[in-house]
């Protein structure tokens, strides 16, 4: 399996552990429901859920910011630093990232009209937290310096090996 394709499969192992994380809090409703002794079975599973994908959320991140670091020294391209932002604070990037940044302003809106609504106790509340959680995340990977470089790598060489013919 080629560079490109792992870093495709780890990105698509990342957004499904921000599903993993979002899906989490529609479990945490129904803790009292089901119980095993003294402890609730949906509490303990939306717990495990919720931090088994946070960590592994940071673990892949770590392990594509390493990778996407260490292909600029392969193939000696050198960036004084990224002119692409961070994908935390960069907004309408590209077009999955518009999708991810309209859901997560819509969810915003919706959880506060539910909150105000139903006062904070109906479901759909957790229902809005959870696509509002999974749209942030979605947010900051869209936008970010990974998804940058994976979208455009093929180009970034070409663009590599122009200006290094251009120096000879």
């Amino acid at each position: 399996m080629n560079r490109k394709k792992t870093d495709i499969l780890l990105f698509g192992l990342w957004i499904l552990f921000f599903f993993s994380l979002a899906a989490s809090f529609l479990l945490m409703p129904l803790n009292g429901t089901s119980q095993i002794g003294n402890i609730s079975l949906y509490t303990l599973i939306s717990g495990l859920m919720f931090w088994i994908s946070i960590v592994m959320i940071i673990v892949i991140q770590r392990v594509l910011n390493y990778r996407r670091r260490r292909w600029y020294v392969i193939n000696r391209i050198r960036k004084a630093r990224s002119l692409h932002k961070n994908g935390l604070i960069s907004f309408f990037q590209n077009i999955p990232a518009i999708i991810a940044d309209i859901a997560m302003i819509l969810s915003f809106i919706g959880l506060i009209v539910a909150m105000i609504a139903t006062q904070g106790t109906g479901y759909i509340c957790f229902v809005f937290i959870s696509v509002f959680v999974f749209s942030f995340c979605m947010h900051c990977a869209l936008n970010g310096k990974i998804y940058h470089h994976i979208i455009n790598q093929d180009e970034l060489l070409q663009l590599s090996k122009m200006q290094a013919d251009a120096c000879e």
